[in-house]
């Protein structure tokens, strides 16, 4: 299973075992693997599995305040054997108990901690999700690891036999969320959810693992005491991003910068050059006038900033192996050509020789970045009865049309929220039925229709604050953000990389769940609060960017170009045919059109992305 991770942990290899029960030693028992990546004490001090005073520990990621907290319990007096963030986490467990540790730590983790006087193995990831666990659980046999080939493999030699989980899979076909509750493309293999705490008892004796005790850490709250004043609320929140990104910045080894040319990838960049961060930025880019190519305004963040700069055009990379070996890391069907891209800029990053990188992800959701965020917040304006908010943000749309559908879907928004409860379960229900109906190309109708995702615990009561409140808790909580996180994770650590994410910090994300509205979104202009709290660092051309993109790439050119072969091998006779999922002829008949949609490239690249899969784990639909 370890040899399956040595992708994620290229700088050190440490396995440890012991029987439940010393009297028995072929009883049950527990292994522990990790692969290392070394970047805090890269000394032998920090290798791991770590074990101190009945406890033992793996985990990937990183504490950021790491010294800080050495130093307070240096002063309590705990004693140190290594400079590793690894003896500092389990110092914190040993004092104050795992769940206060994992509240007063900062930064990305998922850990394995084995308690040998309990006789309990827990399991937990960080806040947001933003490093990676899964678990199979059969019978007397539990297996855990950050990416679900290392499951895969220990399910192989035990003869635990793996199948399709077809409702995750009708998600994916259907564009609806990838990421419902604990499931996995792989029916057998779960997530361990963000901020869960999972505890398993375990008995020497020879009997069928039971059931976890579960439990979030943490909920996502609004800043309690934010600023009242809008210039006040503007430095707080750069401060608080400034103090995010120096402790990203700050590494035992050379830390770089993904810069795709938008808004949140910029403003990090920038930042960083006004602390005095000369930070070398990473990236992607295409055919110079293609709707995807962001050069220009990449260029404009350089001029402005004068850092070293390395970039990648990832069709030169796209060949059917490496496209094959993309989707294996992946280890589960990916949403667009976007996330290649993503891991090409990753592998130009490793060979400069930098094992860490900043990145924009979270900007999105907590920042008002997608444009169902300006739905919202003409909801919001009309269910408190702004009507002249209504009004100019009306007279904003290009045309009577575009006025006309914003009004009305706004109207619907609104109005959902004074239904009764069963009424509006009802109405939500049957759209969720009408995604998976007379889709293009697809008939997932045989693989069951899926569950509504539950909504987050807090979800009314962001609601009851704005509607716009509401759909960011969605996105930052749901499926939205756990699939970028994943596919991010697997890209990077697939070289050895360690992507960090300032936008995630707990505690910049809680301003912003405090911001009022008419301060995250203002005047039509989406990321007002980031637009306004940098507009010195920025350059005109990022700060008065309207265009969003979002990171892209030209998914129709790669598949009539380097993927057309590979994908007409594969899907002939595929799986996905043969089960009448996927009606191949009409697929490749309106895909050979070069004015093809885009709703026909995505279609492509989702049923070439399954039949690959598919094949590479070895599981029949």
């Amino acid at each position: 299973m370890t040899d399956a991770l040595a992708h994620r942990g290229p700088d050190g290899h440490g396995l440890w075992s012991q029987s439940l029960d010393p009297r028995r030693p072929d009883g049950p028992g527990i292994s522990l693997g990790h692969r290392r990546l070394a970047i805090v004490d890269p000394t032998a001090g920090g290798a791991q599995p770590m074990h101190r005073d009945g406890l033992s520990l793996v985990w990937n990621g990183e504490i950021y305040p790491h010294r800080t907290l050495r130093r307070e319990l240096s002063q309590s007096g705990v004693l140190f054997h290594s400079d590793s963030d690894t003896e500092v986490l389990l110092a914190l467990i040993r004092q104050r108990g795992l769940r206060a540790a994992l509240q007063a730590v900062e930064g990305p983790l998922a850990l394995i901690l084995w308690n040998h006087r309990e006789h309990t193995l827990s399991l937990a990831r960080d806040r947001f999700g933003k490093k990676q666990l899964y678990l199979l659980r059969q019978r007397d046999t539990l297996l855990v690891a950050s990416e679900p080939k290392a499951i895969v493999v220990g399910a192989e030699r035990l003869g635990i036999p793996l199948s399709v989980d077809r409702q995750t899979l009708a998600r994916y076909l259907a564009d609806a969320e990838q990421e419902a509750d604990d499931a996995t493309f792989f029916a057998q293999i779960k997530r361990v959810a963000p901020a869960e705490l999972v505890t398993f008892p375990l008995s020497p004796a020879p009997r069928p693992i039971p059931s976890p005790e579960r439990s979030l850490y943490y909920v996502l709250r609004p800043d309690p005491s934010p600023p009242r004043e809008h210039g006040a609320f503007l430095e707080a929140f750069r401060a608080r991003l400034a103090r995010s990104l120096s402790l990203r910045l700050d590494c035992e080894v050379p830390v770089g910068a993904l810069l795709s040319g938008g808004m949140d990838s910029s403003s990090l960049v920038c930042l960083a050059h006004q602390l005095g961060q000369h930070t070398p930025t990473f990236s992607a880019v295409h055919t110079p006038g293609d709707p995807c190519d962001e050069s220009q305004f990449i260029q404009a963040v350089l001029d402005k900033t004068q850092v070293p700069h390395h970039r990648v055009v990832p069709a030169t990379k796209l060949t059917a192996d490496s496209f094959v070996r993309f989707v294996y890391q992946q280890d589960e069907p990916t949403g667009g050509a976007s996330v290649f891209a993503q891991a090409c800029v990753f592998d130009l990053v490793r060979a400069t020789g930098h094992k860490v990188v900043v990145s924009g992800q979270g900007a999105d959701e907590a920042l008002t970045g997608y444009g169902g965020s300006q739905s919202f917040c003409l909801a919001e304006q009309l269910r408190r009865g702004h009507w002249l908010d209504v009004q100019r943000e009306l007279r904003r749309k290009p045309s009577v049309k575009h006025a006309l559908y914003s009004l009305l879907q706004a109207g619907w928004l609104s109005a959902r929220q004074a239904l009764p409860m069963p009424l509006t379960t009802t109405l939500l229900e049957l759209k969720w039925q009408r995604a998976f109906r007379g889709l293009p190309f697809f008939h997932v109708e045989s693989l069951g229709l899926p569950r509504l995702t539950k909504q987050g615990p807090l979800t009314s009561e962001y609601e009851a604050r704005s509607l716009l409140h509401g759909y960011l808790y969605r996105l930052l909580t749901g499926s939205s953000l756990l699939t970028i996180l994943r596919t991010e994770d697997r890209s990077s650590m697939a070289v050895g990389v360690e992507s960090r994410a300032p936008f995630l910090d707990h505690h910049l994300v809680e301003l912003c769940m405090a911001c009022p509205p008419k301060w995250l979104l203002r005047e039509g202009r989406t990321k007002s609060l980031l637009r306004d709290s940098l507009s010195d660092v920025l350059p005109f051309a990022i700060v008065d960017r309207r265009d969003k993109i979002g990171f892209a790439a030209p998914e129709l050119r790669y598949l009539q170009g380097p993927l057309s072969p590979l994908l007409r091998d594969t899907l002939s006779g595929s799986q996905l045919a043969d089960c009448g999922l996927l009606d191949e002829a009409a697929l490749l008949r309106a895909l050979s059109d070069p004015a093809a949609s885009p709703q026909t490239s995505h279609a492509a690249w989702k049923a070439l992305s399954v039949e690959l899969w598919l094949r590479a784990f070895s599981l029949t639909l």
